[in-house]
């Protein structure tokens, strides 16, 4: 078995194992084209070539498994899976960027831009900016690798004979994996109709059981415990980074405010190089490695400011936890946006006391703070009811014993004429005004030009 559910899902087989097959180092970026480009490493260059030869080399060495389980990002994992005759289940915490041909309106933006005043034509041109960076920079790339280890190890080019000329882990899992979906799907997926057709998706969400709930540190819960104010948990992921002297000024002003007890929870990424600086105040914590979930749980704990991250808002749902939500990259935007809109979490629009400030009164407002309580509830309810982890368990004993077989999925959207459509559009448009602007300006001078002729 590899990758990072199998431990909550099989903890009483004895025959589990779990291999890291590569980490992903942080991500430092400032706008969501940069954090887009960024994920090629993730998906295509380490993602797929680097974790076929790890996966490859151990399972050679240790191939009496019945069935893999492997994280969505490590195509390469699957890959090399598939030249030990090995049967495959992918599992997936995040959202699911699968369009249908039948329902093209479904498809999710990678982009958030909260409270922004630019018209819809600007907001529609960086979607397809972020669609052409995807496609060239991820999709493009994890296709040209995948036909390179089928060639290598001549493998049957699934892709090519199904005639797919596009990629991306979402669509090849669709096509190609068992997969088990993790989480809310109600943020998840852009309409929960997608549940009901027919396709090698098993959805179901998260049911925490007793191994997640682990002990919150005695000086974080006695510093919850003493508070007399709204207490904020704040953390912004294990991956994504940022300048060091933004977190510095940030911290600074969060250790002299009164108006809030706030923990902040710092991944080791700048965690040291933070502490270092012995900033201190009464209403606020910075520590490192907190049992998340469990301190989510404390009825104390008002709002979580998050990155927005799958497994985070998860846990924020599941707890019945109100958001403020800064994304970075990947994922991040979609989810940020999938949160908002189902009205359970409110945006910042950068990551400042005065901006934190001014958002945590607006979320507690009283009525928005309750409707945003029953959004979280029934949000819950949902991703709690499809079963969890047993049921994600039940679904890998299925495919080791060959009881459930894949099926062909309803086409999805051709992601490369898609963004070449647009392309075209795009170019016919910005061409149509340079022109009409090139036509004036001809005009203008043989005019201005023809005066002057006449006065002389």
């Amino acid at each position: 078995m590899l990758q990072t559910i199998v431990a909550s899902m099989f903890k009483n087989a004895s025959s589990c194992s779990e291999a890291i097959m590569y980490t992903l180092e942080g991500v430092k970026v400032d706008n969501f084209i940069q954090g887009l480009y960024q994920v090629k490493e993730a998906f295509a260059d380490n993602g797929t070539r680097v974790a076929f030869e790890k996966t490859h080399e151990y399972l050679e060495k240790n191939s009496n498994y019945d069935v893999i389980v492997t994280d969505y990002l490590i195509i390469g994992a699957h890959l090399a899976a598939e030249v030990h005759n090995i049967p495959v289940v992918t599992h997936y915490v995040g959202p699911l960027l699968i369009t249908l041909e039948s329902d093209p309106e479904s498809f999710m933006s990678l982009i958030y831009i909260p409270e922004t005043r630019m018209p819809k034509f600007v907001l529609n041109f960086f979607q397809f900016i972020t669609d052409l960076v995807w496609q060239k920079v991820v999709s493009e790339n994890v296709y040209a690798v995948v036909n390179e280890i089928n060639t290598e190890y001549d493998m049957e080019p699934k892709l090519s004979n199904a005639k797919i000329t596009y990629t991306n882990p979402y669509g090849y899992y669709y096509h190609f994996s068992h997969f088990i979906h993790l989480g809310p799907p109600d943020i998840f997926l852009d309409k929960l109709q997608f549940m009901d057709e027919q396709n090698n998706i098993r959805h179901v969400g998260y049911l925490p059981d007793e191994t997640c709930f682990k002990p919150v540190k005695t000086e974080i819960e006695n510093f919850v415990l003493r508070s007399d104010k709204t207490v904020v948990y704040m953390s912004l992921g294990t991956v994504f980074e940022m300048e060091i002297s933004k977190l510095v000024n940030l911290i600074k002003d969060l250790a002299k405010q009164t108006k809030y007890s706030i923990i902040w929870s710092a991944s080791g990424l700048y965690y040291d190089e933070l502490k270092s600086r012995n900033i201190d105040g009464p209403n606020f914590m910075l520590t490192t490695k907190v049992a998340q979930l469990s301190l989510l749980m404390m009825k104390e704990v008002k709002v979580f400011l998050t990155h927005a991250g799958a497994n985070s808002l998860q846990e924020g749902i599941f707890s019945e936890t109100p958001m403020l939500v800064f994304p970075g990259f990947g994922d991040q935007p979609t989810n940020a946006y999938q949160l908002v809109t189902h009205n359970l979490a409110v945006p910042l629009v950068e990551l400042s006391f005065p901006e934190i400030s001014k958002k945590l009164d607006l979320l507690q407002e009283p009525a928005r703070y309750e409707q945003m309580k029953l959004s979280l509830k029934k949000s819950k309810h949902l991703m709690t009811s499809l079963g969890g982890y047993d049921k994600a368990a039940e679904v890998v004993e299925q495919v080791a014993t060959n009881a459930i077989k894949l099926v062909k999925p309803p086409p999805m959207i051709n992601m490369e004429q898609y963004v070449y459509r647009q392309l075209w559009f795009y170019t016919g448009v910005f061409g149509a005004v340079f022109a009409s602007l090139s036509g004036v300006m001809l005009f203008l001078c043989c005019r201005l030009c023809g005066k002057k002729q006449k006065r002389d």
